[in-house]
């Protein structure tokens, strides 16, 4: 894979994820309008997911050879968010190393886990410290990635806890 800079990347990036919003947005809108027959619109769902899977490969590949958050990083992101009152609970890839007691692979975001009342909270510190979020076809308000303009992306996946665990 030729070298590019990480804004070259980010560029490429935000040109996929446009890109696909852009044929998502057709999609919704030839569906709508004049329903095309049934085989036609398998076929198109079929070629839109098929996309959404290699830009998904694409961008992971482009992230995890340049994009890289650090075990301080982590400690000073997770110290961060509790110095702020939210809580949270570190998962994927850096939960398994934290686990282990040691990094055993670079790590091209992270993966954290937050109470659904600490959610809204989370999302505005992290928009007010230059995090935007990263539209993707499973977003969702409890499942999202927020990315900052270095490259650091954080997945989010807000839950509920059973009454009797909460404050």
């Amino acid at each position: 894979m030729a070298e590019f800079s990480k804004p070259e990347l980010e560029a490429a990036r935000k040109t996929i994820l446009s890109s696909i919003r852009k044929i998502e947005k057709a999609y919704e809108t030839l569906s709508k309008k004049q329903p095309p027959p049934k085989s036609q619109l398998t076929l198109a769902t079929q070629n839109l997911n098929a996309l959404r899977l290699a830009s998904t490969l694409i961008l992971r590949e482009i992230e995890k050879d340049h994009f890289h958050i650090t075990p301080d990083e982590v400690l000073g992101f997770y110290n961060w968010l509790k110095e702020n009152g939210i809580a949270v609970w570190i998962d994927g890839g850096w939960g398994v190393d934290a686990l282990l007691g040691k990094q055993t692979r670079e790590h091209a975001d992270l993966d954290i886990a937050v109470c659904r009342k600490d959610n809204a909270m989370l999302r505005r510190l992290l928009e007010n410290s230059g995090y935007k979020e990263e539209m993707r076809s499973d977003s969702s308000e409890f499942m999202y990635v927020m990315k900052n303009e270095a490259g650091s992306s954080v997945d989010i996946h807000a839950f509920e806890l059973p009454i009797r665990y909460t404050k």
